[in-house]
């Protein structure tokens, strides 16, 4: 008897303490204090995602393993929902808005009403949202935040509820019960007695319960038929209700009980409670029933009512589809309770697919293709959420494989590169060049090739190839301009710009600036090699000079104007040194042209004056016309250089001999005829006179034919 005595305390007390059980053992996996008392709770159909909302405004997100991926402030109490896969949750908050948020925390969008939100539902796919309002008004909206829709009841939206597929959406307000299509239109209501507490609706919306203030329970189906209802006798009220996914089974939380009907309205079983009920949840396969009381305790039944576990928990729960997960509110904590099944295996996989993860993100850190890897990893986080861990693992394990294939590869690669850099430093090296540059990123590729960060070896490695490669093109370039600098550099006495270029050049060389060697070595070459344009142009100034100074013509000035070049050109002013050579050139070009007509006419009144001095009438004319005075100037101004006053005088000579000389014959031929006149006069000798008058007169003429031609001619020469 006492055996049995204390057999009974021991079940009593682990009936109390939530560690005995019928089926099973869940266990605690993690909790996560925060900033408030955690209000509402959610859970993905697979387990894998939990939101949470706390009555100090926040909403939470966490991965299946107790890992927080973000959280949100909002501005009042929050309830949450969660689609199948937790790629999105819907949090509604009395700060009047509602918000949708992506797994990874982005805000997609938030919507303002006029009241404080009550209660949120998402479908399962995570395309449509519907949210009820203090505003007595319920919204729908599709992912992308538009409204699609909003009715206003007459009273607040305290519960609503979406079938999976988002087409059907149960809603209490008030003392009503409503449903409507996804298209916005109300297919029936229904007026309780009392308040509506709670709705549910099953996953394929065939089935709608609803429970209203007092104690009784309503099932309806689609058209809105009341199928059946219930007044729960020996309880006080009922605060929750939940469905199957098929609608095959409804529970129910009462003041003082938790209850169980089939969709006939027979009621299975019956769990008398010290405390209210105010969340139950059913699982979607049916077989696992969860509640929660405001005593803090939770519990855990199969569908025939056996009490399977209970544990401890404040306001609210959620279980995932199969009942393996048991989302808590546990004051200011969230707590995940799971089946034990497995959870080795479980653990095993979420390391293997974070350590997957973590070695893609750093190998995409440095740059590897790791798109196979990445597909391999999104395999395996799939395979988890589906409870094939062992198949996670195998993905998971598969993907850090690829990633270490390719990091191998990448090692080869990189040590291959860093020695083709070593071999085009030390070709540099071997002619004597200056690699410091090269040497020290062939340094820093050994370096993160020693840690391992292969792909970026390989692109230091490959600039220090290339670093190599163009100091010995551009030392080789430069090398072979300084030597054709230096060797254009031979005919000239001094240069001293291209000198200084030069010797730029060749300290740049040593000091390993090869490029700047090459462009002060280029600058250099068409410095000389316009130079040499200009010393050319001097040397034909030079050239033309002589050739005067040859012929005897004053070239003081043009000699001035070469000197002058020369000057410029040795200073470096190779422009000042064309002007000046330019000018010396064409200066001695016309000095040369007016001194060989100033040595012309010089000579041809010489000859003019002889000629003329030949005969007595010429001397005559000759002295009257003071030629030889004048040619005395004209040899004057040649030997001064005046080539044009030489010229204008030498040819005064000639014309003044012509002309005198023309006068002279003139007056003799007059004479002659005056004779012959007379002689004919007087010794009556008319025939043989007048013979002689036109001898005369013939030979007259032809003078001053020959005279006018002279003069003619030396116009023409003039």
């Amino acid at each position: 008897m006492k055996l049995m005595t204390l057999l009974m305390v021991i079940i009593l007390l682990s009936l109390f303490t939530g560690q005995l059980w019928a089926e099973g053992k869940y266990e605690l996996l993690w909790t996560y204090p925060t900033s408030g008392a955690v209000y509402d709770v959610a859970i993905s159909a697979d387990g894998g995602y939990i939101g949470a909302g706390t009555w100090n405004n926040k909403v939470y997100f966490f991965s299946s393993s107790g890992y927080l991926l973000w959280s949100y402030e909002t501005g009042g109490k929050v309830s949450v929902d969660i689609n199948n896969d937790g790629s999105y949750i819907i949090a509604g908050s009395e700060d009047n808005n509602a918000y949708l948020f992506n797994r990874s925390g982005d805000l997609l969008w938030n919507y303002r009403t006029d009241g404080d939100v009550l209660d949120v539902a998402i479908s399962g796919d995570g395309e449509y949202m519907a949210v009820g309002s203090n505003d007595y008004s319920v919204y729908f909206f599709n992912r992308s935040g538009n409204m699609m829709w909003s009715y206003n009841t007459g009273d607040k939206v305290e519960s609503i509820s979406m079938s999976n597929d988002g087409k059907y959406i149960a809603v209490g307000s008030g003392r009503k019960v409503y449903l409507f299509e996804r298209s916005g239109k109300p297919l029936w209501r229904y007026m309780t007695g009392y308040s509506v507490k709670s709705v549910a609706i099953s996953s394929d919306g065939k089935y709608i319960v609803a429970c209203a203030k007092g104690v009784n329970v309503y099932l309806f189906d689609r058209s809105g038929k009341l199928l059946w209802s219930y007044q729960i006798e020996g309880d006080r009220g009922v605060n929750h209700v939940s469905i199957s996914s098929n609608g095959s089974y409804i529970a129910v939380g009462g003041i003082n009980g938790i209850y169980l009907f089939n969709r006939l309205g027979t009621m299975f079983f019956r769990y008398r409670t010290d405390a209210a009920i105010y969340s139950i949840s059913i699982s979607g396969n049916d077989n696992y029933i969860v509640a929660c009381s405001n005593n803090n305790s939770f519990y855990l039944f199969n569908r025939s009512g056996v009490l399977l576990w209970s544990d401890r928990c404040r306001s609210d729960l959620a279980m995932s589809k199969e009942g393996k997960y048991i989302a808590v509110a546990l004051g200011w904590k969230v707590g995940l309770f799971a089946e034990p099944e497995g959870r080795a295996i479980a653990l095993k996989a979420e390391e293997a697919i974070k350590k997957a993860e973590e070695t893609i993100n750093d190998a995409k850190s440095n740059g590897y293709m790791t798109s196979v890897a990445e597909e391999m990893l999104k395999e395996a986080e799939q395979a988890f959420k589906a409870r094939n861990y062992r198949k996670a693992i195998y993905l998971a394990e598969q993907a850090e494989a690829n990633i270490e294939t390719i990091v191998n590869d990448s090692r080869t690669l990189a040590f291959e590169a860093i020695e083709n850099a070593r071999k085009a430093i030390n070709a540099a090296k071997s002619k004597n060049y200056v690699t410091i540059t090269a040497e020290k990123l062939l340094s820093e590729a050994e370096q993160t090739y020693d840690i391992g960060n292969y792909k970026e070896a390989i692109i230091t490695a490959e600039k220090a190839k290339v670093t190599a490669e163009e100091i010995i093109k551009n030392a080789d370039e430069a090398k072979e301009i300084i030597k054709i600098v230096e060797d254009m550099m031979g005919p000239f006495e001094k240069l001293n710009l291209e000198e200084e270029l030069l010797n730029k050049a060749k300290n740049a060389f040593k000091s390993g600036k090869y490029n700047e060697a090459k462009s002060y070595a280029e600058q250099a070459k068409v410095n000389i090699e316009e130079a040499t344009m200009i010393y050319k142009t001097i040397e034909t100034s030079k050239y033309v000079i002589d050739k005067a100074i040859s012929k005897g013509y004053n070239t003081t000035i043009v000699e001035y104007l070469l000197n002058e070049a020369k000057d410029a050109f040795y200073t470096g002013d190779y422009n000042k040194a064309k002007i000046f050579a330019d000018k010396a050139k064409f200066k001695a070009e016309e000095i040369i042209k007016e001194g060989d007509q100033a040595s012309e006419a010089l000579n041809i009144s010489r000859e003019a004056i002889i000629k003329a001095k030949s005969n007595p009438l010429g001397s005559l004319a000759v002295r009257l016309c003071g030629a030889e005075a004048i040619l005395a100037q004209a040899e004057g101004a040649f030997a001064a250089g005046d080539y044009t006053e030489t010229n204008n005088l030498a040819t005064k000579v000639t014309h003044r001999v012509k002309l005198y000389l023309l006068l002279t014959y003139i007056g003799t031929v007059l004479g002659i005829v005056a004779i012959a006149f007379v002689t004919f006069k007087y010794h009556q000798r008319w025939r043989r006179a007048r013979e002689e008058y036109e001898h005369a007169k013939a030979e007259v003429i032809r003078e001053l034919e020959e005279v006018i031609a002279m003069l003619e001619e030396r116009s023409r020469r003039a």
